[in-house]
């Protein structure tokens, strides 16, 4: 059963001219629940249809529960309110939904953005390892070509060592004849 305040808060909206669904909606925003705004909207149409000229609220306590379950709905009214709150709630669900897409929809553009930064940081990784490889083959055929030399100066040391010492040895004796003389 619905708190009393709360019916007559509904009766009160109604006699300004306020439809059922701008009732609920506004109930609802308030912070009541589903359940109370139907309880409080259906006690309010069983007390307008009760209620003599000279009583205007209504009192829970006059009927037994049976009798107020034996009591017409308003299939339309339930129906009314029933679509408001489900239009309340599918449109709640589609701005959560299009939130959803639109966090997705920037997610994948920074995948990728992240992707092709990727990319491109394994191109500049491929060029850089091609130039340090071409860089030591550089390096290491003017090593073998520096080794080869030192081969050939090695060999024709080898060669002209000898003469040339026997020359020094020869022009060193003959300085000294030179000097003797």
């Amino acid at each position: 059963m619905a708190d009393q305040n709360l019916v007559n808060q509904v009766s009160r909206m109604r006699s300004q001219n306020m439809s059922n669904d701008e009732i609920a909606q506004r109930l609802l925003y308030q912070g009541f629940s589903n359940s109370d705004v139907f309880d409080a909207m259906n006690q309010a149409d069983i007390s307008q249809s009760y209620d003599s000229p000279a009583e205007q609220s209504f009192n829970p306590g006059m009927y037994s529960q049976p009798q107020m379950e034996n009591q017409p709905v308003d299939a339309n009214k339930i129906s009314e309110i029933a679509e408001s709150i489900i239009e309340d709630k599918w449109s709640e669900l589609v701005d959560h939904v299009n939130r959803i897409i639109e966090w997705k929809s920037s997610m994948e553009l920074k995948l990728a953005a992240m992707d092709e930064q990727i990319k491109n940081m394994k191109l500049g990784f491929d060029s850089l390892q091609k130039a340090i490889m071409g860089k030591i083959s550089d390096s290491d055929s003017v090593m073998r070509e520096v080794s080869t030399d030192i081969k050939a100066l090695e060999q024709v040391f080898k060669k002209i060592l000898p003469g040339f010492m026997e020359n020094v040895n020869e022009l060193s004796r003959i300085t000294q004849n030179i000097k003797k003389k």
